[in-house]
């Protein structure tokens, strides 16, 4: 009989001792699919703060390509204004300013202001010659004349060609 015992004693150490092993096992899959699922979990997680920072990073660059093609832009217009102030400057020349009278630098002076003054001039005189010259041909339509009439719209297209002209062209320049 002791053998007997001995044999289910030993069984049963066998059987717990295998029992006790899958237990185990079983326990230890589970802890190893939970860190697992945990690594995956941070993955992802990190993968989303990278995604995060890769938007923002993208959205710097693009706010400071922006800022450069500003800053580039009003760098041009900076330089086209200063291309026009440096043709609109008048220097008086070595050879007038060194050996000639003062009057005659004064007069060289007066030259070239009015040089400047002469597109304000010729507008205002083309305005001026369509308010007298379109007056005189509304006198001319209001008798009945189609004449006048032609003539008072053939000098209001005149002065728009001519003030659109001026005043295009100065612009084209700055």
């Amino acid at each position: 009989m002791d053998w007997l015992t001995s044999l289910f004693s030993g069984g049963a150490n066998i059987l717990s001792g295998g029992l006790v092993g899958a237990i185990g096992g079983v326990i230890t899959g589970w802890i190893k699919l939970k860190e697992r699922r945990a690594d995956q979990e941070h993955e992802r997680l990190m993968r989303d703060k990278d995604r995060e920072m890769m938007i923002a990073e993208a959205d710097s660059a693009v706010r400071l390509e922006q800022a450069r093609a500003l800053t580039v832009q009003e760098q041009g217009a900076a330089d086209a204004f200063t291309a026009s102030q440096v043709n609109a400057q008048v220097d008086i020349p070595d050879s007038i300013a060194g050996k000639a009278a003062p009057w005659s630098a004064t007069i060289f002076v007066l030259g070239e202001f009015m040089k400047g003054q002469v597109r304000v001039l010729l507008t205002l005189i083309s305005f001026a010659a369509v308010i007298y010259f379109g007056a005189q041909g509304l006198e001319e339509a209001m008798k009945g004349k189609d004449l006048g009439l032609s003539c008072v719209k053939s000098i209001i297209f005149m002065a728009e060609l001519s003030g659109g002209w001026w005043f295009a062209q100065r612009q084209m320049r700055k």
